[in-house]
């Protein structure tokens, strides 16, 4: 099964185009039966794709810092139910991002520096021969 790993902001962009494209991503990647993977938050543009995603399936995987994990963790467990919540705790960002590269693709929307770091990590890891996957930006 495809692993894709989405990276986008935590927070709601004023652009409502913007939050469409990221429930139509959600809805796209359920219908085409991939694991979703993202890093671990329902709020702003992760929530959206995240809740659009899970109108259809609940094949996702979280890859959550132990430093949010306390804050996140609770909410996503009532939005999948305890025995579809599966996720991967990790030391800090380094740790999440070595995860990132571990999906078959990844697909970038907007969002803040977070966003940004994970953009460029992939970008460079790429670039140096550590993998090959597809990276999508979608504005």
């Amino acid at each position: 099964m495809e692993k894709v790993f989405v990276c986008e902001s935590m927070y709601t962009p004023k652009n409502e185009n913007i939050i469409k494209q990221a429930r139509l991503l959600g809805c796209m990647l359920a219908d085409s039966g991939v694991q979703y993977v993202q890093g671990g938050c329902a709020k702003g543009l992760m929530g959206e794709t995240l809740k659009a995603f899970l109108t259809k399936s609940k094949n996702v995987r979280f890859v959550i810092p132990e430093k949010y994990f306390d804050s996140d963790a609770p909410e996503l467990e009532v939005l999948l139910g305890k025995e579809n919540f599966v996720y991967e705790k990790v030391s800090g960002e380094a740790g999440r991002l070595s995860k990132i590269k571990e999906a078959d693709r990844i697909i970038v929307l907007p969002g803040g520096l977070g966003t940004l770091e994970e953009l460029l990590y992939v970008n460079e890891t790429a670039r140096a021969g550590e993998h090959a996957k597809q990276i999508d930006l979608i504005n």
